[in-house]
């Protein structure tokens, strides 16, 4: 569950939220607008997230949201099935999907199970998978099934033994498209007037005149620019999106990129839990050795999956999702997968993403247990001056019995 408050970590001065150092001046230190334009989260601690540049440009998130419900209820349902890969709710024996494209998730009869809609390159990645040592950080796959006319396979439910769990897919590598999904784009080159309108809602200002006066732009120009705005590009992993253990979602994470704005993010969804974090980390770490000897990851070209986030307060877990672009290199070709992409070398950046969220997390444990160890010890001060006084009161009011007054001369 989010935290209702914000994280100690960032204080309030002026309206702005600040660390505690160094100075806020710099764009790095200034929280990016993340929750105005299709937000559906409205705890406390995204309220107060909402603070940018020193001016309140959400002044309470929770009205504004109440009255956008009413007029556009069925758009901001809509906007939330193109989060996650994966379902995002299971609560009472019952799951919602909120992912991927629509139809693409059905319930299945045993409720530690999901359908989903059938990939043929997933298929073959499960496949594998199920042989590798990577088989402990994926869904446990029971191969394809069949429901009303349409192929699915059938895969573990990983909400399922949560108690109303928070959810928290993060897309892993420098990129998510293809290499030949570039080329094949590139060789016909369709004007599309969706990916436009996408562009300008994120940034008006990001079309050319001649995108502009055709109010359309080419697929590999939005594929690009897509991964450049977001974290992709800079930490080789982005955030698609979070859901609370409420139920409430937070999507607006397209144009978070900066270490200390996606920090923010994650810790908040931690909890700022120590139990909480140290499972997630201990976890990226067992996925990190286990990479350096899995046979599957040498050979393949992981692009589009994620790691998906789980947790209820008291356990946690982290597995990899979503093999629908995961692709067997061709023959003499080999990856390292922690080197940036360049045309034509198929390197995926995975073990970027995951090195940069291991070590995100490491400084935001060593955070909460500073944190921690600082409220020890005020409250031990307080209870030290506390005490003091209590002494003192009784010593001025002449209350004290002959031993205690006998005990109070030897200590001074």
């Amino acid at each position: 569950m989010l935290h209702s408050a914000m994280p100690s970590c960032l204080v309030s001065e002026n309206n702005n939220w600040l660390m505690d150092t160094p100075s806020p001046s710099s764009p790095e230190m200034v929280v990016s607008e993340l929750f105005i334009d299709g937000l559906c989260a409205e705890s406390d601690f995204y309220k107060d997230l909402i603070k940018i540049e020193g001016s309140a440009k959400v002044a309470d998130c929770e009205s504004s949201l109440d009255v956008n419900a009413k007029s556009s209820g069925k758009k901001r349902w809509q906007a939330l099935k193109g989060i996650m890969p994966f379902l995002e709710s299971y609560k009472k024996q019952k799951w919602v999907q909120l992912a991927g494209h629509q139809g693409s998730f059905e319930q299945c009869a045993e409720e530690s199970l999901v359908l989903k809609r059938f990939c043929q390159l997933e298929h073959a990645a499960f496949t594998k998978l199920f042989n590798d040592p990577l088989r402990a950080f994926v869904p446990k796959y029971h191969g394809m099934t069949t429901k009303g006319g349409n192929q699915y396979g059938e895969l573990e439910n990983l909400l399922h033994g949560f108690n109303s769990p928070s959810v928290m897919d993060c897309k892993i590598g420098v990129r998510t498209y293809l290499e030949e999904e570039l080329c094949k784009a590139e060789k016909c080159p369709t004007p599309r007037k969706d990916m436009y309108e996408k562009m300008v809602k994120i940034d008006p200002s990001e079309p050319t005149e001649e995108e502009h006066k055709m109010g359309a732009v080419s697929k590999p120009r939005y594929m690009q620019w897509r991964e450049d705005i977001s974290s992709t590009s800079t930490m080789g992993f982005r955030i698609e999106g979070i859901k609370c253990s409420d139920g409430k979602s937070c999507i607006n994470f397209k144009t978070s990129k900066d270490k200390l704005t996606i920090k923010t993010i994650i810790s908040g969804f931690l909890s700022n839990n120590v139990h909480i974090v140290k499972q997630c980390l201990h976890r990226l770490r067992q996925l990190r050795t286990t990479l350096e000897v899995s046979p599957f990851f040498a050979s393949h070209e992981i692009i589009g999956s994620s790691l998906l986030f789980i947790h209820d307060g008291v356990k946690a877990g982290v597995w990899m999702i979503d093999f629908g672009k995961t692709t067997p290199l061709k023959e003499g070709i080999s990856i390292t997968h922690n080197i940036p992409w360049q045309r034509g070398n198929h390197e995926d950046g995975y073990l970027i993403g995951l090195e940069n969220l291991i070590t995100l997390l490491q400084t935001i444990l060593e955070e909460c247990i500073e944190r921690c160890d600082s409220a020890i010890q005020q409250q031990a001060t307080r209870k030290s001056t506390n005490s003091n006084l209590s002494l003192s009161s009784t010593l001025s009011n002449g209350n004290l019995s002959t031993d205690q007054q006998s005990l109070v001369t030897i200590k001074s």
